[in-house]
């Protein structure tokens, strides 16, 4: 091949190439964004797990594990689309976006379901069949609990503090 040919060729693709991947890219470095905000939150929220009084629900300490392998997978999944983004100037649409649906698949949704899980009955009673226990989740205090553990904390000069939230209608 001639140097002229070669030129020729590679001016052509070039002309070509951008306008292709561009949209391709972009998509990619949204995701790994979208990815990268979402494992933030996820840590955040791992990172403030339970009641100030440092009591954590068991619902709570039954997921942690979980959603802190799905906070991982999320920030690794961001990373790996970034790099995607940066370095994949061959990286298609028809090959990203089943890569996208399978990432959102396996990261995103179980973490929702699993953050959502305790306002959902379907799941509730699936974690009840599962685990053999109720759930528990903090959010539902019953009024007359709140009062004997009122009257307890009373003398000893504390506050519940799922109590005081149940009760000021919070939740």
């Amino acid at each position: 091949m001639s140097r002229r040919a070669f030129r020729r060729d590679f001016m052509t693709d070039l002309s070509n190439k951008p306008k292709r991947t561009l949209f391709t890219r972009k998509t990619a470095f949204v995701w790994a964004a979208l990815s990268v905000v979402l494992a933030l939150q996820w840590s955040m929220d791992l990172g403030t797990l339970g009641f100030p009084d440092s009591y954590t629900t068991p619902f709570a300490r039954g997921t942690s594990t979980l959603l802190g392998i799905l906070t991982a997978a999320c920030m690794a999944q961001g990373l790996y689309f970034f790099l995607a983004g940066v370095f994949g100037r061959k990286v298609s649409a028809v090959g990203l976006c089943p890569q996208i649906l399978a990432a959102a698949v396996l990261t995103v949704v179980p973490a929702l379901i699993v953050k959502d899980c305790p306002h959902s009955q379907l799941c509730s009673r699936a974690y009840e069949a599962l685990t053999g226990t109720m759930m528990d989740d903090g959010a539902v205090v019953k009024a007359t609990a709140c009062v004997r553990h009122e009257v307890v904390t009373h003398f000893l000069g504390t506050n519940c503090y799922p109590c005081l939230r149940a009760v000021s209608g919070f939740w």
